[in-house]
C-alpha cells in the first residue's frame, strides 16, 4: 500500500474516507476504490474496524450518488444540450432516456463494480429520468453490496496490494466492455429479432 495512502487514513480515519468516496460517487474522479480497498486492508490489521469502514463507505457511496442524481435532474439536461463545446442532440438524449427506462435500476446497481463508470452513474440516472424511489432502493442496494465487497476485499487479499489493485483494474475493464457489446448488439439487433418473432407469429397463427 502507498505510505501516503496509509498516512491518510491512519490520520484521518473514517472521515477521508467518507469524504473520498462521496466526493467520486458524486461525479468527481477521486480514487473512492481505492480509499475503501486500502480501509479494508487496515481493517484486519486493527487500524480500523470492518463494520465501521463498511458503514462508511455504504452511506458516502448512497449520498454521493443521491446528489449526483439530483444534479443529473435538476441541470443535466441543460448542461448537456446548452454549451457550443460538447452538446448532445435531441436524438442522443433519447437514447439516453431508452437505454434508462429499460436498463435503469440494473445499471444503478451493476455500475458501482465499474470503476470508470460509477462515478457519473448518479448523474446520468437523473438525466434520464429514473423515479427518484426507483433510484433510491436501487442505489441503496448497489452501495452496500460494493462497500461490502470492496472493504472484503481488502480485508482478506490487502497483503497481496499490487496482485489485487491491478486485478481489479483488468475486470472492470472487461466488465465494461461487456456491458458495452450486450447494450449494442441489442440496440442493433433488436428491429431484426422483432421482424424475426412477428413472422414467426403470424406464420404460426396463418
Amino acid at each position: 500500500m502507498p505510505d501516503w495512502l496509509f498516512s491518510l487514513l491512519n490520520d484521518y480515519g473514517y472521515l477521508i474516507l467518507f469524504l473520498v468516496v462521496f466526493l467520486n460517487n458524486a461525479g468527481i474522479p477521486l480514487p473512492g476504490d481505492t480509499f475503501l480497498l486500502a480501509a479494508g486492508a487496515l481493517s484486519e490489521s486493527g487500524l480500523l474496524a470492518p463494520h465501521w469502514t463498511v458503514a462508511a463507505g455504504a452511506a458516502a457511496c448512497f449520498l454521493g450518488g443521491t446528489l449526483g442524481y439530483e444534479v443529473g435532474h435538476r441541470m443535466g439536461r441543460r448542461l448537456l444540450t446548452h454549451p457550443r463545446w460538447f452538446r448532445l442532440g435531441p436524438d442522443k438524449m433519447d437514447r439516453i432516456d431508452r437505454f434508462f427506462q429499460r436498463y435503469g435500476p440494473k445499471a444503478v446497481f451493476f455500475a458501482r463494480f465499474v470503476a470508470l463508470v460509477h462515478p457519473v452513474t448518479g448523474i446520468l440516472a437523473g438525466v434520464g429520468g429514473i423515479p427518484r424511489r426507483i433510484f433510491m432502493v436501487y442505489n441503496l442496494a448497489g452501495s452496500v453490496a460494493y462497500s461490502l465487497c470492496y472493504t472484503f476485499l481488502g480485508y482478506f487479499f490487502g497483503e497481496s496490494w499490487d496482485w489485487l489493485k491491478a486485478w481489479l483494474g483488468k475486470t472492470a475493464v472487461y466488465f465494461l466492455a461487456l456491458l458495452l457489446v450486450l447494450v449494442l448488439l441489442t440496440m442493433l439487433l433488436r428491429r431484426p429479432l422483432s421482424g424475426l418473432l412477428e413472422r414467426f407469429s403470424n406464420k404460426r397463427k396463418g
